[in-house]
């Protein structure tokens, strides 16, 4: 019996900031394609492809990654959304590693530079990384000198917070990072 309610609370402990849960949860489609929808605020085509941990090296000699959860849509729209518990450190760079370890995979090689398909590296973290409070840090690229002209290359990085003190997300957003 003692056995039994501590398998029972330690279940009741976990959290979507466990690897298992969290993988298990967001390769569900009808879970995560209404969480994309509320931190990117717009609709999104079916979800075609997911895959837990997804490995992707190029060479025995190099640096690989292990994305969390890799997934496409219909308009061939890539994502990743990444958990991050703890302290992260250097995570512009390993975005940067990962959007291009993604786009490295999605032109086929006939295809110009044009039909690169749109990508979004979301990482959810427990802390908050740049110490302001926003619940979301949304990378924004711009012409240095030209502020006005935004910089589109189709990629994108979303950071949540969800030790947040700044509501700057939608509450279906902010549920999942109280969650």
């Amino acid at each position: 019996r003692k056995k039994v309610d501590a398998m029972n609370k330690a279940a009741a402990e976990l959290s979507l900031a466990n690897d298992f849960i969290f993988g298990e949860v967001m390769r569900q489609p009808e879970n995560v394609k209404p969480l994309l929808e509320a931190v990117l605020e717009k609709k999104i085509a079916e979800i075609t492809y997911i895959e837990r941990q997804q490995d992707m090296k190029d060479g025995v000699n190099l640096h690989g990654v292990r994305l969390d959860v890799a997934l496409a849509d219909a308009d061939e729209t890539r994502y990743d959304i990444e958990m991050q518990t703890g302290h992260a450190y250097d995570l512009e760079r390993r975005i940067r590693f990962y959007q291009s370890s993604i786009d490295r995979r999605t032109l086929e090689p006939a295809e110009s530079y044009r039909q690169l398909r749109e990508s979004y590296i979301i990482f959810i973290c427990t802390g908050d990384y740049y110490k302001r409070g926003l619940a979301l840090y949304k990378r924004k690229s711009v012409i240095e000198g030209a502020e006005d002209l935004t910089y589109e290359d189709g990629s994108h990085a979303y950071i949540l917070n969800a030790a947040f003190t700044v509501q700057n997300m939608n509450e279906p957003a902010l549920e999942c990072l109280r969650y």
